[in-house]
């Protein structure tokens, strides 16, 4: 079990991994790179399921450029 929040009841408590092992990647982009496993977990307070998406830190730092590249770029529009 891992203590994560909640996405049903809003809380913050213990979820049990339903699928530990994913076999496949679930989610995958080629441009830029990324990659993500889909895990549903259920929550020990309220019994919700819901679903975590987890990716890498080569994803995670892709995805961060991304932000970081378009923030960059409206900012760049809003002063022309």
């Amino acid at each position: 079990m891992t203590i994560m929040y909640c996405q049903v009841c809003h809380s913050v408590s213990e979820c049990k991994v339903e699928n530990p092992q994913p076999k496949n990647r679930s989610v995958y982009f080629e441009t830029p790179y990324m990659n993500a496993y889909v895990r549903e977990r259920t929550c020990s307070k309220c019994s919700g399921a819901f679903k975590t998406y987890e990716i890498g830190e080569s994803s995670f730092k892709a995805m961060r450029k991304c932000i970081e590249m378009s923030n960059a770029t409206g900012a760049f529009i809003d002063q022309t």
